[in-house]
């Protein structure tokens, strides 16, 4: 298995809403392999991944946990 430069996935984007308080929605997020410095899996739905000591959550989906788990270790916190 060739390693990609970036992958691609959903990030979730957490916006104030005036009438309902806060709010989100996901938007696509890439990110340079290379730049990964660990994840985690935080829910059923949700990935933490650290890049350059700043965490994203990203939608858990098969394909990349899969791609993850072949790279990294996963981080315990």
């Amino acid at each position: 298995m060739v390693k990609p430069h970036t992958i691609s996935t959903q990030m979730w984007l957490e916006q104030e809403d005036d009438d309902l308080g806060m709010g989100g929605s996901f938007v696509e997020f890439r990110v340079m392999v290379d730049s990964i410095n660990g994840y985690w899996v935080e829910n059923e739905s949700e990935i933490c991944i650290l890049v350059q000591g700043t965490v994203y959550y990203v939608e858990n989906n098969e394909a990349l946990l899969l791609f993850l788990s072949e790279y990294f270790n996963p981080m315990r916190l």
